[in-house]
């Protein structure tokens, strides 16, 4: 008997209009076929019946609040003021991100040109055998001291020799170790079980 019950009352449920979105979508409840006369069936009508297939597949969008009753996430449908707010507040948002869009690529712009107006000094070689293997397109083995040193920027009166750095270690104070100070290893001790 509840079978038919069922069955028929599918076929002739009231369904209450609760409301509309901003795109003309229409919503409504259904009451509920269970034992719990709070849980009841809410769903959507597309304004268009194509659409559906658009909200499905992810290129548009319900607004949130709608979205939210419809799983009833929240109790009460959301209002057009409500829904004409929130879309100020992306029209908002959008702006906004926009604003600050183009302050970045105009910072972006004024420092590649700062950087663009640096000079990077060349190499400089000594050695003519480097020189011969530059022009030539060669690679020749050469040592160290053939390439003449790059002079330092920050030469001091008390560090005159070039490309060695000043040593401050008698400036600053010592703490906690010493110069002979070396790390101990470490072992794991046994766990010991309390109360046996």
């Amino acid at each position: 008997m509840s079978f038919l019950r069922n069955i028929i009352r599918s076929f002739y449920r009231p369904r209450y209009f609760i409301g509309t979105d901003l795109e003309g979508n229409r919503f409504f409840e259904h009451p509920s076929l269970t034992s719990d006369p709070a849980r009841t069936r809410r769903r959507v009508e597309y304004k268009v019946y194509d659409d559906m297939w658009d909200y499905i597949g992810g290129a548009r969008r319900l607004p949130v609040q709608w979205t939210s009753w419809l799983s009833h996430t929240r109790p009460d449908p959301p209002t057009l003021d409500e829904l004409h707010s929130d879309l100020e507040r992306q029209r908002r948002v959008l702006h906004n991100a926009a604003v600050i869009a183009a302050r970045d690529q105009e910072e972006r712009g004024r420092i590649s040109a700062a950087h663009a107006h640096v000079e990077i000094p060349e190499p400089t070689f000594t050695s003519p055998q480097i020189t011969s293997a530059v022009e030539n397109g060669g690679f020749v083995e050469h040592t160290a001291h053939e390439v003449a040193p790059a002079p330092m920027a920050s030469q001091n009166a008390d560090n005159p020799s070039p490309g060695v750095l000043p040593s401050h270690s008698a400036e600053l104070p010592s703490f906690g170790r010493d110069k002979d100070w070396q790390p101990e290893t470490w072992s794991p001790q046994a766990a010991r079980r309390r109360g046996l």
